[in-house]
């Protein structure tokens, strides 16, 4: 299920993302994501239609075992994030999601996935920026631990033909 996997008819394809992540040495973890009009389009169909549609995707794309369990969110209908999701853009930084937690007139103003550029886009990146932004106003005891190294900066393409491309 790594890399990206496409739906529709060859005038409107949707892209989606998947990938597998090794959470013990026994099992893995497949996720997908739907954005764009198919996201809309999605999150209107019932839990076994999607599903159904993402394992068909997977079991074209490469061997996939059968899943022993899945489970579906909608985010485009959670009223407090809309579908949201932080992401790097083509020529930025993980360096740019921590300029986003930094101060303004000393005092911090956002804390979330999207401000901490170690762990960018993650629950883990929520909880660590959330704690930080605890520890610089209250004094609260920071996690346990080291953070999590850093990212690797998001490469350019050498000409994306875009306006307004940042590279």
């Amino acid at each position: 299920m790594d890399g990206t996997a496409r739906r529709g008819s060859p005038t409107t394809v949707e892209p989606h993302g998947s990938a597998v992540s090794p959470i013990t040495r026994s099992r893995n973890y497949g996720f997908t994501f739907a954005g764009g009009g198919w996201g809309r389009e999605i999150a209107r169909k019932t839990d076994a239609e999607v599903f159904s549609s993402v394992l068909g995707s997977s079991a074209r794309s490469t061997a996939t075992p059968s899943p022993v369990a899945h489970g579906i969110t909608r985010w485009g209908f959670d009223p407090l994030a809309l579908g949201s999701h932080s992401y790097v853009a083509v020529g930025s930084s993980h360096d740019d999601h921590d300029a986003m937690a930094g101060p303004v007139d000393g005092v911090p103003h956002f804390a979330g996935e999207a401000t901490w550029g170690r762990e960018p886009a993650t629950v883990h990146g929520a909880l660590h920026s959330g704690r930080q932004s605890t520890v610089s106003r209250r004094g609260a005891a920071p996690l346990p631990g080291p953070p999590p190294p850093r990212g690797r900066p998001v490469p350019c393409p050498r000409r994306t033909g875009r306006a307004g491309a940042r590279c």
